[in-house]
């Protein structure tokens, strides 16, 4: 199963690609469907560890993380009247990492006279 991490209280941005193994496009006759299972990051049952957001299509869906926990998503369609496609991955929302010691700063230095680009 795929993994991804995302930071708590941020957005990304999922996308599914609709491909057969061989490389073609599968046809699917139905609007992707996303579910969801939400557990806390001590392994309790949750209501909601995050927001899920689909577009008009439902080819993509903006997860907004509002919680620490796991969050396991499966996409499913139909790609004929008897056959279903999908698939499952996970979010795991972490806590932000401690800032770096050293804040970042601008490093300035002399050169000859040319342009300024």
């Amino acid at each position: 199963m795929t993994e991804f991490t995302q930071w708590l209280h941020t957005k990304k941005l999922y996308h599914i690609d609709h491909e057969h193994l061989d490389g073609s496009d599968l046809p699917l006759t139905t609007k992707p469907t996303w579910s969801l299972t939400h557990v806390n990051a001590d392994g309790s049952p949750s209501q909601g560890i995050g927001m899920l957001e689909t577009s008009p299509d439902c080819h993509t869906a903006r997860f907004v993380a509002e919680q620490l926990g796991t969050v396991t998503i499966t996409i499913s369609a139909a790609i004929s009247p008897t056959a279903v496609a999908s698939t499952t991955f996970e979010i795991n929302v972490l806590p932000h990492p401690p800032a770096t010691a050293r804040s970042a700063t601008l490093r300035i230095s002399q050169h000859r006279n040319g342009p300024t680009h």
